[in-house]
């Protein structure tokens, strides 16, 4: 169901996303607790030239909601 929520995100917004590495490198500092892993999510997000359009999508996801699931993690800069 996530995963299905994901692809509503335009193939551009993804492709110019800071946090799209095509290697899933940020992985583990998006979908951290770690205090220094948080602040490092928030920095990339910060400096993402398209933190609008993915906020608009998690905005979205959250307020529609994805059937039972729970969105876990960071997302346009805000966990």
């Amino acid at each position: 169901m996530l995963a299905e929520a994901i692809d509503d995100i335009s193939p551009a917004v993804r492709a110019n996303a800071a946090c799209n590495d095509l290697q899933g490198s940020f992985t583990g500092v998006f979908f951290s607790e770690e205090l220094q892993d948080i602040a490092a999510a928030k920095a990339i997000c910060a400096s993402c030239p398209v933190l609008a359009e993915c906020r608009r999508w998690i905005d979205e996801v959250e307020r529609d909601g994805i059937g039972r699931m729970r969105i876990h993690g960071m997302y346009a800069g805000e966990t």
